[in-house]
């Protein structure tokens, strides 16, 4: 019989190449009938969801660790672990230190599983669309009203240089009949 370690490691060590290959089959059509825009599109919509579970499961062993860290400043003992907790006698202590260590334990396995998904979906966008994948964030935008905005700061300024250089394209009498019109 096979512990739940050995499985585990079973798993994690052909979880990448069967994602691979399942991606290989998922979009076969769209490699073949040159649909590179809607593959990235596709793929990129997938990487952003695995990469938004992986901070799930951030937050949850975050959460689990501080629970874990409280529990132990609760007994004022630092350095305890349920196997201590069970050879010093306390049973309740062990037992609820246990659990959150299994916790943690799942947690992390289920966040290595996903994060070799997202291994083989990054490998598969490489491969494919022959560049790296780079995930989107709304930053961009704001980089572009920056430049923007030194853009026009800098018109302005040589505007106010040379604004005397060139002469008016209307003249002061035929504004008032331009703008009328």
């Amino acid at each position: 019989m096979t512990t739940i370690e050995q499985k585990e490691t079973e798993v994690l060590a052909t979880i990448k190449t069967q994602t691979m290959s399942a991606l290989n089959t998922m979009y076969s059509d769209m490699v073949k009938y040159d649909d590179m825009f809607n593959l990235e599109c596709e793929l990129g919509a997938d990487l952003r969801r695995l990469a938004y579970t992986i901070g799930g499961f951030d937050i949850k062993i975050d959460k689990i660790k501080v629970q874990y860290l409280a529990l132990k400043e609760a007994c004022a003992s630092g350095d305890i672990t349920s196997a201590s907790a069970s050879m010093n006698g306390q049973e309740v202590l062990s037992t609820q230190l246990s659990r959150l260590e299994w916790k943690a334990e799942r947690l992390n396995y289920s966040k290595e599983l996903v994060s070799a998904k997202e291994d083989a979906y990054k490998d598969f966008f490489a491969i494919k669309l022959g560049k790296k994948y780079i995930p989107y964030t709304s930053t961009g935008v704001n980089t572009v009203s920056a430049k923007f905005k030194e853009e026009s700061k800098l018109a302005k300024s040589w505007l106010v240089e040379n604004n005397d250089k060139y002469p008016p394209v209307l003249e002061g009498s035929e504004m008032i009949p331009a703008i009328i019109e």
